[in-house]
């Protein structure tokens, strides 16, 4: 039974019968009602639609190659916004398959659709098969096509100037690689001479087909495999078209519903970040104001990063070597100015640099040497930070523990009255004539320093 075929090009759509007869346009070149309810409806795209290119895969079924291919199809094939294709596999390898695909643009087929209900979608250049290699040359439309194909369908495809020239073709064959070295002959349609190849490739000539070369290629041709959807068939196009602007529109209200909810919600968290913010702002002020209380916390911070006196005299005199003391010294912070005499400068400015609690030694001036062997020198350090030193604390000694002894009944030598409790009570009598207090210089530590050097 003749085929029903639908050869779709650039310029447009063209109707055929195809059978055992041959090839006819349709009656009135249009398809019929009745003549669509038998035989195969075939829809055939030119080469001038289709976009090719061949691509390596990992060793797949044909159905993982399908979703593998369709997730990448826009990468394939960047210059289409709605591609629709169609592959076959060409080789298949231990480690990888080689698959050809062609891809075309979606919108002339569907609107084919409403004229034509097509049950199966054909790449022309799939009908292009043969025993050896070959390259088949036709014209169509004021186009010259050149197609390489083999045992394994298309290799590659061209569209050549018209007429064409053997620089364009020997191109064509280069492009081909190793495919164009075996090529056994070049099978022209063309109605003047084919240009000699300089490959030495033998010229078939063919007198030129009065309608599309491919539509000779389906007389026996099986297509199961190119057979589409069954809901193409009975496509209201017109019906069909209102379907995604109806739901664009429902996704556009629920849309703006959700952002309305949205705004609601940013507004109201808005207010409440203002009012966190007017809190952090007045304590802020309240705290910039508070002059004594940053007084007392910058007092406190330096005074207790300040070691106190007596802890820094006492890791100096740790670090001193023997036969060696002071003549002078000053304490300011962390800074320690002192005058040293010593027989040996050396070992004094090693002792300062190899303790952990002093750093920065420096020396003023040359030592001075006296009749008596001695050195008199200057010698400023500081005292490291983080040494676990004590902080500066107050001189005020602490009271005294109170005498928890018990007395005897009637002690000797006490001037004083006894109470029931044991513990004398002492009365305080005029000193003695001639008796005048004096301070100790022993017990005097800045004298001890500064006149006497012990240490």
């Amino acid at each position: 039974m003749a085929a029903n075929v639908c050869y779709l090009d650039s310029d447009g759509a063209s109707f055929y019968k195809v059978g055992k007869k041959g090839v006819r346009p349709m009656s009135g070149g249009r398809p019929s009602r009745v003549g669509m309810v038998l035989g195969r409806k075939i829809l055939l795209l030119s080469h001038g639609l289709l976009y090719f290119t061949r691509e390596k895969y990992p060793p797949s079924s044909l159905k993982n190659l399908s979703g593998i291919i369709a997730n990448e199809i826009g990468d394939l094939f960047p210059t289409l916004s709605e591609p629709m294709f169609h592959f076959e596999v060409s080789g298949a390898h231990k480690n990888y398959t080689m698959v050809n695909v062609w891809a075309w643009q979606r919108e002339p087929v569907e609107n084919i659709a409403g004229t034509f209900g097509y049950d199966y979608i054909i790449p022309e250049d799939v009908l292009f098969v043969s025993a050896e290699p070959e390259i088949t040359v036709f014209t169509h439309k004021a186009h010259v096509f050149a197609i390489a194909h083999g045992a394994g369908g298309v290799v590659s495809a061209r569209v050549l100037p018209y007429p064409p020239r053997p620089a364009d073709f020997e191109l064509f064959c280069r492009s081909l690689g190793s495919f164009g070295e075996s090529v056994a002959r070049v099978r022209t349609y063309l109605p003047e001479e084919f240009p000699p190849s300089s490959f030495g490739i033998a010229v078939v000539r063919y007198e030129p087909t009065q309608h599309p070369l491919s539509l000779y290629s389906l007389q026996g041709f099986a297509p199961g495999r190119f057979k589409t959807s069954g809901w193409m068939k009975s496509l209201d196009v017109g019906h069909m078209s209102r379907i995604p602007a109806y739901a664009l529109a429902a996704y556009l209200v629920a849309s703006y519903l959700s952002v309305r909810g949205l705004d609601n919600a940013m507004l109201k968290a808005r207010d409440e970040i203002k009012k966190v913010n007017g809190n952090i702002s007045f304590l802020a002020a309240l705290k910039e104001k508070d002059t004594d209380g940053k007084t007392l916390d910058a007092l406190v911070q330096k005074t207790t990063a300040i070691p106190s006196t007596l802890a820094v005299m006492d890791m100096v005199s740790g670090v001193m070597p023997s036969g060696t003391y002071f003549s002078r010294m000053s304490i300011k912070d962390r800074l320690v100015e002192m005058g040293v005499v010593s027989t040996d400068p050396t070992a004094v400015i090693r002792a300062f640099g190899q303790s952990p609690h002093f750093t920065d030694v420096r020396l003023g001036g040359d030592p001075v040497k006296d009749g008596s062997g001695t050195y008199r020198f200057q010698l400023t350090v500081s005292v490291a930070e983080n040494k676990g030193l004590p902080a500066m604390a107050s001189s005020r000694p602490a009271p005294p523990e109170p005498d928890k002894r018990r007395w005897p009944d009637n002690p000797a030598g006490v001037n004083g009255n006894m109470p029931q409790s044991g513990v004398p009570v002492l009365q305080a009598t005029a000193p003695p004539a001639g008796f005048h207090p004096r301070v100790n210089p022993a017990s005097d530590v800045g004298v001890i320093i500064k006149h006497h050097g012990v240490f």
